[in-house]
């Protein structure tokens, strides 16, 4: 598993926690996004 896929998975149970639900389809979209945006500033800062 990469590891932007185990910090999204993270991340969305950090978010199902806090709402006391699953995340919906457009939300998880979202987290996914979130996690894409930072992966990849992360990887050009260390580059």
């Amino acid at each position: 598993m990469k590891p932007h896929h185990m910090y999204f998975l993270s991340l969305k149970r950090k978010f199902e926690k806090e709402l006391g639900r699953r995340l919906e389809k457009q939300e998880k979209e979202l987290v996914d996004e979130m996690v894409r945006k930072q992966w990849r500033e992360n990887i050009k800062e260390n580059h």
